[in-house]
Formats: structure tokens, sequence, C-alpha cells
């Protein structure tokens, strides 16, 4: 990720130091193609930044509530558990995958001799008259 990239993404060389936590000469220190690390860093400057947006508040107030942390650590969970499950899910062999029920299939009636028959629990003499 280019670093023009990433102060765009974020409001300016400033704001994206904010979003960040590091000071703007520390930020312009940053060399113009960013290290990997750097990058985890901005998306999750990024991330924060949107949901701020969504939440109404400045990142100020973002950083100050320390709920909003919790509810982005909870997303950000929720997010990886369903990308590891999306990615189990692709290794999945052809034959092993389920067709929706129904599909390419005509109903079929169930033949009656394979349906199950009630058992009776108890015998009308075994309940006490009390109940009856």
């Amino acid at each position: 990720m280019d670093k023009d990239y990433a102060s765009l993404r974020l409001g300016g060389e400033d704001a994206a130091a904010r979003w960040l936590g590091i000071s703007p000469d520390i930020y312009r220190e940053w060399p113009p193609i960013l290290h990997p690390l750097m990058v985890d860093r901005v998306y999750a400057a990024v991330l924060r930044k949107e949901m701020a947006k969504t939440l109404g508040v400045s990142p100020k107030q973002f950083f100050n509530d320390l709920r909003n942390e919790v509810l982005l650590e909870a997303m950000i969970e929720r997010i990886a558990i369903a990308s590891i499950a999306a990615g189990l899910m692709r290794n999945v062999p052809g034959h092993y995958a389920r067709t929706p029920s129904g599909y390419g299939t005509a109903p079929v009636e169930p033949v009656p001799s394979t349906r199950r028959k009630r058992i009776r629990r108890h015998n009308e003499e075994d309940i006490p008259e009390s109940m009856q």
C-alpha cells in the first residue's frame, strides 16, 4: 500500500496520524511504500474511522469511550470467525457437498411399511384412576 493512499483513506496526513495513534512527525517519516505491519495498522485505523462515522462521533470521542473498542473487537472477531468458516468450507470436496433438499428430485411418498408406528407407553390398566 502506498502512503499517499493511506493518507487519502484516513483524511490527510494529520488525520491519518491521529487515527493511527502516532504523532504527525512520525507519520511523515513512514516510507512511501508501507511495510505489511504498517498496512495492517492502516486497515485497523480505516475500520475505526468508518465505525466512528457510523456511530456519529469524532475521533476524540471514539477513543475516549472504551465501549467503542470493545464493539470493534467483537466485530473483528465475528468477521474473523466467518472468514475462517468460509475458508474451511472452500476445501470441502465436491462429493461431500449437499444439494438443497428437493433440488432436482421429484417428491417421493414414503413406503407404508417403513412408517413409524406410534408406540403406546401405558396400558389403560397402568394409569391410576385419579389421572383418567
